[in-house]
This record gives C-alpha cells, structure tokens and sequence, in this order.
C-alpha cells in the first residue's frame, strides 16, 4: 500500500503539474517539462543519501523524515495554490515532494526486499513492477479525469479557471493519499516497530 501510494502521487503530480502550467499559467510545453526537471535532479541526488541514512540508521528515519516532507509538499499545493504554483513555486513544491519522496521511496523497496524470504525474492520484484504500472495508471486516469470534467462540464468562468478548479480537486486527492501513506508508513515503523537496522546482504568478495 505504501509503495502503491508513492507511485501514485509521483506520476499523478507528474502529469497534473505541466497541466496546469500550460492552461492555468498559459507557459508553452518545453517550460513546461522544465517544471519537473529540478524534481528529477533532486531525485536522483537523494536516493543514494536514503541509502546511506538506512544503513546508519535503518529505514524508519529515512522514510519517516521523507514522509513528512512529501506530506507537507502535497499539503502546501493545495493549500497555497494560487500564491505558491508560479512556474517556481511548481518547481520548488515538486523538487520538495521528490526530496521526501525518494528519501521513502528506496528504502521502502529496499525494506520490503530485505525482510521478505529469499526465496520470494522474485516475487516481491514482481509485485513492486505490477503495482508501479497500476499505480500509475489509476493515477493519471483519475488525475485527468477530475481535470478533463472540470475543463468540459464546469459553467464558471474560462477554461484557465475551469482548468484551475480542476487541478484543485487533483492537488486534494495527492493530498488524502499522502495522508493514507503516511499513516501507512507510521503503522509500519512506529506502531510495529522494527528494531533491526536494515542491512542489505552484500555478495563475498565485494
């Protein structure tokens, strides 16, 4: 459920930001695309970071600390949507959710890798990559959906304002899921409480 939500408000976000950019804040597509690109870089800076933290320290801070962060970044979109979603404002609130993001993310997989049987191994990869393309599916169709209604079946104002109206109900939904994982992610470290550092086994001779 943690990893399912994760992936759900990466690629919704992903597709709902440039939406709105470029029928809200009226910016052609390739400033656009740029929106994401400081998130991707942070990204890809951090899940090694996550990495090293989980090793110090085990996987509950790392995802924990990252919970938070995506919480209060999806939180911040809805809450502070017309002041803060400038083309920076996107920017930054995305580079903040994928800080927080890949700080769980990883080690989510890395968690469920490492305390599930060997044998299942496979299975568990198995299962990460079809909840990867449900998530992602179920996500941008919803997305979209609330959009797309609101863009054809709205009566107020525009289609900018329409569009605006519907990339809210978009920012509310990533919200209540990253409330979902976060609760999710507290029952799992704090109510359960692993006490073992996750350590991922290392091949001899390495």
């Amino acid at each position: 459920m943690t990893y399912f939500g994760l992936q759900f408000m990466n690629i919704g976000l992903s597709v709902v930001l440039p939406t709105y950019a470029v029928y809200v804040m009226r910016t052609n597509s390739f400033v656009a695309g740029l929106i994401l690109l400081p998130g991707s870089l942070v990204g890809a800076f951090t899940s090694p970071f996550a990495g090293i933290l989980a090793d110090r320290y085990g996987a509950k801070w790392p995802v924990s600390i990252g919970a938070a962060i995506f919480l209060i970044a999806t939180w911040a979109m809805m809450a502070f949507q017309r002041p803060l979603l400038t083309p920076w404002g996107l920017a930054l609130s995305f580079a903040c959710f994928r800080f927080g993001f890949n700080l769980a993310f990883s080690n989510t997989i890395s968690y469920a890798a490492a305390t599930a049987d060997h044998a299942l191994t496979p299975d568990v990869n198995s299962c990460f990559n079809m909840l990867q393309q449900f998530a992602g599916a179920v996500s941008v169709t919803l997305a979209t959906a609330l959009i797309s209604y609101q863009q054809h079946f709205a009566k107020l104002g525009h289609l900018p304002y329409r569009t605006y109206l519907g990339s809210r109900h978009a920012f509310i939904m990533m919200f209540l899921i990253a409330i979902v994982v976060v609760s999710m992610i507290y029952l799992t470290y704090h109510v359960n409480r692993p006490n073992k550092k996750m350590t991922l086994p290392h091949k001899k001779g390495a």
